[in-house]
Order: structure tokens, then C-alpha cells, then sequence
């Protein structure tokens, strides 16, 4: 589900609680599994940072609210936005240490754990070398313990680093797009799925998103669905193309950003990519509309009662792009370009992917406008997670 198709399902206003949202833990729970949800910085975790989070604990095993507590009492060493350390063990130890507790009492058990971890990736960019160490210790104890024999862990991120000076390279710019993804699989499911392990390997090499990590675990929380004849059946009866494909079925090499569900300005998939003079008239032009854009949205929001309406300062970067699912019998009568802007007041740095026809001289922002750089105190009048990445309060 998108951010939008949340709003409209079971998230209507930002004061609205998460629970009657379908997240994937009911689907196990309704399954017989033992669910479990646990983040490590609960001030800035996924439902609860500027929201209003669950009124119930969501799954059986729920580490937030310990997370909340300690935070609150014994938290310390923040160097930004999360805190290192409660007490004097680093937070990242003592989440993995209440995981590795919960797989092994429940290793004989159907378990399902959902785990989200920050606090030492969020804000900079080599400070996760400090838990290299513990992670590989828990990964090893893991095996040791012998909770991997039954066990499907999967390994992700959500984004790359959002800002700061490498956000603004070229390497920066695509991790910001690219997450990680691992699977470590047991060897007794290689053996009894052995086609959908089969189609797992051969898809690390094709476009694919959170959307079919969704219909994977789905998969996983229903393991028919993913016997050899089952699955041979289910890709048989598909008629045209999902926007989520599991990860254990055989997902297309033609497949592109707009068929995944993958919006312009997060997509990687291009031809070429050119830069362009920072003052040619369409790069100009663009920048001026892009302005024009977050002042709407400060205007709609009200948010221009307490923020000061932007101006352009000066343009940093601009380049176009061709993707491959615009062209058409070898003419391109549309370019995406990608340009950053610093407004102000207050020197905020955003970027944007634009759209323009060359034919009919339309002008469009794809998807989000990102922000390279932080805020901090300057967006403090407003709670709006989104006006919070445009608005320069009144002072």
C-alpha cells in the first residue's frame, strides 16, 4: 500500500490511529503465527513520530513500549535525531538481544517479526560501523542457536541516506533509491520450494520493489501458495502484469519504473543522463515552477499563516533524463529532469524530478519533492510532517 492508498484505507487525517490498517502481521496472526513488532528509536519510529500510533499493541511481542520508557528515563547519547545508548548499552544491542531471545523461545513455534532499527543509520552516514561487530555476533548466535533451520531472515532498508554532502553526489542520489535486500534461506526450503528459491536467485537481477516484498511475505504467511505446482499454476493464470509480484515468482525483464509502481523521481532506470546548464531557460523556468509548487502546498495547508512563502536563491543542479518508458519509435517528446534548488528564506535545499513535453510545452512535478537538507529548529511552528520539509517559520 502507498503512503496515499493508506491515507484513503485506514489513516484519513494525521491524528488518526493505525489500527485498523491491514498490516501484514494480522495476515500471520489469522495463520496461527506469533507476530512481534520492534523498533529501537521510538521518537522518530514509523508510527509514531509527528502520528498517533496504536491505541492496542498491533502484535502479540510489541518492543515500543519498552522503547518509549527507557528512552524517556535513561536515554542518552543523541547525537541528532535518536539516542545511541540506554543506560550504557547501545540501543542497537538491546534490540538485537530481545530478538534473539524471542526466536529462540519460539523457534519450535510460528513466529513473525517485524524489526526496524535506526538509531545508528538515520542521520550518519559511517556511524553503522560501530554495530558491525554486534550484528555479525547476533547473526552468528543466532545460527549457533540453530533458529535459522526453519527460518526465512530477510534484510532490508527502506532508503538510502536522505541529506547531507555525499546525498548530494551521484552515489548518494541512487542509494537514496536503491534499498538493500537480502534473503538467508534455510536449506530444507531450497529443497521443498525448490522453483521459488529458484525464481528468488533469478530475480536479484530484475526492477523490483517493497511492493513484491509484500506479496512475498503474503507467500510466506501461506507456504501452498508456493509449491512447485501451485506456483507453476499461479503464473499460468495471470493475465497481465501486477504492480507486486512475488519475489517467488518469475518477475519480467521488460518490466519498468510506471509497471512497478516505482514513481519518476525515485526511478533509476534511464538511458542516459545529461547535465544542464544551470541557467539555460527551461532549467530556469523549472526551478521557478518548482517554487511555485511548495508554495501551493503551504498556501492549501495554511501553512503560509506561520511559514514565509520561498523565492528561488539559485539553481545547483539540473540534469535530464531519458527514460526508457517514455520513448517512442526512437523521437523523445518528453524529458524528465532532475533539478535542486536552494530557496529562501532559510537556504533550504530541495530536489525535484519534472516532466516536460517538448510538444506541448507542460510543465509537471513527478511524484515527491526531496529535501537534502535538515530543517532542524527552522519548520518548529508547524506538526505537519510534510509542511515540516517546507516551511521557514514566521518569527
Amino acid at each position: 500500500m502507498s503512503e496515499e492508498e493508506l491515507k484513503e484505507n485506514c489513516w484519513p487525517t494525521p491524528k488518526s490511529t493505525f489500527d485498523n490498517c491491514p498490516f501484514l502481521w494480522k495476515n500471520f496472526s489469522e495463520k496461527g503465527f506469533k507476530t512481534l513488532f520492534a523498533e529501537d528509536s521510538f521518537h522518530i519510529s514509523t508510527f509514531n513520530y509527528l502520528k498517533s500510533g496504536f491505541k492496542r499493541s498491533p502484535t502479540d511481542y510489541y518492543f515500543n513500549i519498552f522503547s518509549k520508557e527507557s528512552e524517556n528515563s535513561i536515554g542518552n547519547t543523541k547525537l541528532l535525531n535518536a539516542n545511541l545508548c540506554i543506560g550504557s548499552q547501545l540501543v542497537f544491542k538491546s534490540i538485537l538481544e530481545y530478538i534473539l531471545k524471542f526466536s529462540t523461545v519460539l523457534r519450535n513455534y510460528l513466529y513473525f517479526g517485524l524489526v526496524w532499527t535506526v538509531s545508528l543509520t538515520h542521520d550518519f552516514l559511517n556511524l553503522p560501523q560501530v554495530g558491525d561487530n554486534i550484528f555479525q555476533t547476533f547473526l552468528k548466535n543466532l545460527n549457533k542457536n540453530g533458529n535459522l533451520n526453519k527460518t526465512i531472515l530477510i534484510l532490508t532498508s527502506d532508503h538510502g541516506l536522505r541529506w547531507g554532502e555525499f546525498r548530494k553526489t551521484y552515489q548518494g542520489h541512487l542509494e537514496e533509491r536503491l534499498p538493500f535486500l537480502l534473503f538467508i534461506i534455510p536449506e530444507t526450503f531450497k529443497v521443498k520450494h525448490s522453483l521459488a528459491y529458484k525464481n528468488l536467485v533469478y530475480n536479484q537481477h530484475r526492477l523490483t520493489t517493497p511492493y513484491d516484498l509484500h506479496e512475498t511475505l503474503l507467500d510466506l504467511s501461506n507456504t501452498t501458495r508456493i509449491r512447485n505446482q501451485v506456483l507453476k499454476q499461479r503464473t499460468l493464470e495471470e493475465s497481465k502484469p501486477q504492480r507486486g509480484i512475488s519475489l517467488f515468482k518469475n518477475i519480467p525483464d521488460t518490466r519498468t519504473c510506471d509497471l512497478a509502481g516505482i514513481p519518476a523521481h525515485y526511478c533509476t532506470c534511464h538511458n542516459k543522463m545529461v547535465p544542464t546548464s544551470l541557467k539555460s531557460p527551461i532549467v530556469v523556468e523549472l526551478a521557478r515552477v518548482l517554487v511555485i509548487y511548495i508554495n501551493k502546498i503551504l498556501m492549501i495547508t495554511d501553512g503560509l499563516s506561520k511559514c514565509h512563502p520561498l523565492k528561488v536563491h539559485q539553481v545547483l543542479s539540473a540534469y535530464y533524463e531519458q527514460p526508457v518508458s517514455l520513448k517512442k519509435k526512437g523521437n523523445w517528446t518528453q524529458r524528465d529532469y532532475t533539478i535542486s534548488v536552494m530557496t529562501v528564506p532559510g537556504r533550504a535545499i530541495f530536489e525535484s524530478t519534472m516532466r516536460y513535453n517538448i510538444v506541448f510545452d507542460c510543465k509537471d512535478i513527478i511524484g515527491d519533492v526531496s529535501r537534502l537538507n535538515l530543517y532542524g529548529n527552522d519548520s518548529s511552528c508547524v506538526t505537519d510532517a510534510r509542511l515540516k520539509l517546507y516551511c521557514y517559520c514566521i518569527r
